[in-house]
């Protein structure tokens, strides 16, 4: 005998369906996470990227300041060194002035030359007065010599001449003339 029931409900395994409904949950739960991260990292980027485009030119500007600074800074140092070499010209004219006879229109011109030369160009002055200027000249202590260049007679006059001197002076005496005179 064969036992039929109609209302007997066979039973079905549900554990593979809710393993299947919970791991298509915890997926999408996932995915959605995953999706949300990358908006925001995407988000902070642009941001990122928006700000940095934005400070580029504050950043040129520091550099720019930066460089002018350094080249302040330089021009400073160059400065300081051309006043620590700079030497008192009206001093040493003044100065050389003083050896020269009374007179003081002798000197026509008074060069002054990056070797530290001094062409001194005088106007009627005997042989005398120059024989002894040239020799008082080089007794200066800052003078290493002092030597007739030129010797012209002057057409007006028998015994006065015009004539050219060259006055080679020591860098670093005169830099100590000028500080203690200073």
């Amino acid at each position: 005998m064969i036992n039929i029931n109609l209302f007997e409900r066979k039973q079905i395994n549900r554990l593979p369906l809710v393993i299947i409904i919970s791991f298509l949950i915890l997926f999408v739960s996932l995915c959605v996470y995953l999706f949300g991260l990358q908006q925001y990292y995407v988000l902070q980027d642009n941001m990122n990227m928006q700000q940095i485009e934005n400070q580029a030119d504050e950043v040129r500007e520091a550099r720019k300041l930066d460089t002018l600074h350094t080249q302040i800074v330089q021009s400073e140092k160059v400065i300081q060194n051309i006043e620590s070499q700079r030497h008192s010209i009206p001093y040493l004219f003044n100065d050389l002035h003083t050896y020269l006879p009374d007179n003081d229109e002798h000197i026509t011109s008074f060069n002054f030359t990056e070797e530290f030369e001094v062409l001194l160009s005088l106007y009627d002055m005997n042989y005398e007065e120059l024989t002894q200027l040239i020799e008082d000249l080089n007794a200066v202590e800052y003078i290493t010599s002092a030597q007739l260049v030129t010797l012209t007679k002057n057409p007006d006059s028998d015994d006065l001449y015009i004539s050219d001197i060259s006055i080679r002076l020591d860098e670093l005496m005169l830099r100590e003339v000028d500080s203690n005179e200073i």
